[in-house]
């Protein structure tokens, strides 16, 4: 375990066996993870099965995600369409700081903001 954040439901933690790190919420699942020798590819394949429609679209020019979780659809879209602008929206502060420091979250130099706020 790399970190552990408690929540008022639950916790966050942050495992690392050899090169892959993940965030689970406590409860066994995945919630993201991270090839740390490849941080912009995605690697669940739940991931690719959400990205699938995205064959059929332009290019987009903005991005806005509703929730974080570590960041890896931010990070894959940062470097897949650098000339975007994404916006993550994400409602708790814990999950926002544990992408970031842990999970490489893009950075508003490569053209991101991650807002702590209640998407609802």
């Amino acid at each position: 375990m790399v970190a552990k954040q408690p929540l008022n439901r639950g916790s966050l933690s942050v495992w690392q066996q050899e090169r892959l790190r993940w965030l689970d919420f406590g409860d066994g699942a995945v919630q993201s993870i991270i090839d740390l020798d490849h941080p912009d590819q995605l690697i669940s394949p739940v991931y690719h099965a959400m990205l699938a429609p995205m064959l059929f679209v332009p290019i987009p020019k903005r991005i806005l995600l509703l929730g974080v979780g570590g960041g890896a659809l931010a990070r894959y879209f940062s470097h897949r369409f650098p000339a975007a602008q994404g916006e993550a929206v994400e409602v708790l502060s814990p999950v926002a700081e544990i992408a970031r420091r842990y999970f490489n979250f893009p950075t508003e130099k490569n053209g991101w903001r991650l807002v702590v706020e209640d998407a609802r």
